[in-house]
Formats: structure tokens, sequence, C-alpha cells
């Protein structure tokens, strides 16, 4: 290993895609091949890919765990092509999807969740286990703009 990374850097790469990462201090890094090169080509730990959607949602993304905090989860949406090219795997239902977007009203007591263009009223069940995500506050929908 090269300067280039600390210590520690985990090269992680999802197995249904090309793209490699630099893990480091629950860090997550996308690299391009000028870096990959400076590491001298480290060969990645390739993790299995978990296929998750929201129940609410037809997007489908494919998660990989490198480790226990969600910084070090790599996340990706599947296209249909690339869903398809996969053998359309059946996905499980996700609490919670990187690049989730919560919110509420000041006068109401309903959490929402924006995803992909898309909003969804949370249950009190889908906000457990999205893990109890504080929820920005909007005293209006104008307020959102």
């Amino acid at each position: 290993m090269t300067d280039a990374f600390v210590p520690g850097t985990i090269f992680a790469k999802q197995q249904s895609s090309d793209s490699l990462y630099a893990l480091t201090d629950g860090r997550r890094h996308l690299l391009t091949f000028d870096e990959w090169k400076a590491t001298g080509y480290q060969s990645p730990t390739v993790k299995p890919d978990h296929f998750v959607k929201y129940p609410w949602s037809a997007s489908i993304y494919s998660v990989s765990f490198f480790g226990a905090e969600r910084e070090s989860w790599v996340w990706r949406k599947l296209t249909f092509e690339e869903w398809s090219r996969l053998g359309q795997p059946a996905p499980s239902s996700a609490g919670w999807i990187e690049g989730s977007f919560y919110y509420k009203y000041k006068d109401s007591d309903v959490v929402y969740v924006a995803l992909d263009g898309s909003s969804h009223a949370l249950t009190f069940a889908e906000w457990r286990d999205a893990d109890y995500p504080q929820p920005q506050v909007f005293t209006s929908m104008e307020d959102m703009n």
C-alpha cells in the first residue's frame, strides 16, 4: 500500500458493481481509477448484494454491508435493466435507505419520508424500523422549498 490511504483502509466492492470504495474510520469514498492506481491496485473485499426496497416504493436498491455502521454500507439504486440482468431478485423490505429525508409539519404528529421524488407518511412501525430518525420540522409546505 502507498501513502495514498491510511493504514486500516478497507477497499470494498459490491458483488454486482464495478465501483470501488475506500472505507476508513466510518467514512466511505468512491475511488477514481487514479486513486486505485495510487494504492497499487489493492484487491477489494467483495461483499454480496442485499436487495431492498420500501414497501410503498417501486425503487429497488442493492446494499452491501462492510461494517455495522451505516457509513460503511454501500448503496446503489438499481435501474430496471440492472435488476433484470441480476435475475430480478426479490427485494426485502427496508427500514431505512440511504438518502431518505424525514420531515413533519409543526402542528402534526405525522412523520414523512421522502426518497426518489416520492413522499410517504410513516406508520409508527415504519418509523421504528428506520431507527426513529429525527425529522426536520416545517411550519408549512412553502417552507420545504
